[in-house]
């Protein structure tokens, strides 16, 4: 039997109380803390300042005009450089997009 979630997560899996795949596991009554702790392990995986001040956007796509990259490309360089923001992003896909993520 094929099972498929359609733009979705599975919570049965992908759930912070149980998931051995994160640093800290959390749930509604803690999720202040265990986020702020998955936040830190990531921002130091990156080899990025853990701050937890500073907003940290996070994004995993195939990297094409039709996941919406051209946007987010006009936002990466306009917006971006003014503010104080991390960012963590995974995909492939359209070379011009790979470079620009590439870029300092």
């Amino acid at each position: 039997m094929l099972t498929g979630i359609l733009n979705g997560a599975d919570y049965q899996q992908w759930n912070p109380e149980i998931d051995a795949h994160i640093p800290h596991r959390y749930s509604v009554t803690n999720w202040r803390e265990g986020k702020a702790a998955c936040k830190a392990a990531l921002q130091q995986e990156l080899g990025l300042p853990v701050s937890p001040a500073v907003p940290l956007i996070g994004m995993i796509g195939r990297l094409a005009d039709q996941k919406g990259w051209d946007l987010i490309a006009a936002l990466l360089k306009n917006w971006a450089p003014r503010e104080d923001v991390q960012w963590a992003i995974l995909g492939t896909g359209e070379p011009s997009y790979a470079e620009l993520l590439r870029q300092p």
